[in-house]
């Protein structure tokens, strides 16, 4: 479970990243590309609710973690539908809490946490 995990949120990094690049040198990017990522987050949060819940109290940080980086993305896709200039600080900060949570599930995941 953790391997798909890990491998699910790899594949939603690599995205991320992307498109953390295309945001930072003040493009615009493809319309596709942000709704593709969401829907491997939407897919790989529903995994992480159902192995915390599953695993116990220890992995409730990652948890948290992703929870509050898809409330910022959320937001990012306000900015996006609304045709507004997402915020730097908020573009940064979702990508690296969704990094620390995903961290998080594999520090605990090899009960290193």
């Amino acid at each position: 479970m953790v391997t798909m995990l890990t491998g699910v949120f790899a594949m939603s990094s690599l995205l991320c990243f992307y498109l953390l690049s295309i945001m930072l040198h003040n493009k615009r990017h493809p319309i596709l590309l942000p709704i593709i990522h969401g829907g491997i987050v939407v897919l790989a949060l529903s995994m992480v609710i159902r192995y915390a819940t599953n695993t116990g109290p220890a992995n409730t940080e990652g948890l948290v973690l992703f929870l509050l980086a898809a409330f910022g993305g959320v937001l990012l896709i306000y900015k996006d539908i609304h045709e507004q200039q997402a915020p730097r600080w908020l573009v940064i900060s979702h990508s690296l809490i969704s990094t620390l949570g995903m961290l998080f599930l594999v520090l605990s995941s090899l009960n290193l946490f």
